[in-house]
């Protein structure tokens, strides 16, 4: 329903309707005052337009052979008139349609210029969120590796400690070994 209620189907039909209006009824309709001799007021207007209306109808009532020539013959300039005049709208809105489509061209273009310049200036947030991650990760990881280093140094001192404990001892074992078989 929204199609014959709404103007879908008569703003469809406009444009054609006004397409046929200046391609076939006005260029009929088109009355060629005295060869471009333009009159100075409406009413001179009307009576040229009366008295070409008149000597047409005369023409037509009186057809001899020079009339009927005469006739054809402005019919003829009238069709070629408004061949042309068609023509000539016809080129016009296709210059009208060119630069239509160079100026909507034109204005891609700038568009897809400010978007490259918009996204060369973008600083890519993900990137320094993942930096900072791996910062910190990365930091943790070194205080994870401290705190083991520090363990291993512990346990190594702890070793060495009871290695030179040992070793002590076994000496003093030694010595004490010694002193009994020399007094032996």
């Amino acid at each position: 329903m929204g199609f014959w209620h709404r103007g879908g189907f008569f703003s469809s039909v406009k444009g054609h309707v006004i397409k046929w209006w200046q391609q076939v009824i006005l260029p009929v309709l088109h009355i060629n005052l005295d060869h471009g001799k333009a009159s100075g007021t409406v009413q001179a207007d009307r009576q040229i337009i009366q008295d070409k209306v008149e000597s047409k109808e005369v023409s037509e009532h009186t057809l001899s052979g020079n009339e009927a020539v005469d006739t054809s013959k402005s019919q003829t300039d009238d069709l070629e008139l408004a061949r042309q005049k068609a023509e000539q709208v016809r080129h016009e809105e296709e210059l009208r349609r060119q630069r239509e489509m160079e100026r909507l061209k034109t204005e891609a273009q700038e568009q897809a210029r400010i978007a490259s310049i918009m996204n060369a200036n973008k600083v890519n947030i993900n990137a320094f969120i993942k930096e900072g991650e791996e910062n910190r990760n990365a930091g943790e990881a070194e205080k994870k590796r401290q705190e083991e280093m520090r363990r291993a140094q512990e346990i190594i001192e702890r070793l060495n400690r009871e290695a030179a404990e040992d070793e002590a001892k076994k000496q003093a074992e030694i010595e004490a070994a010694k002193q009994k078989a020399e007094g032996n």
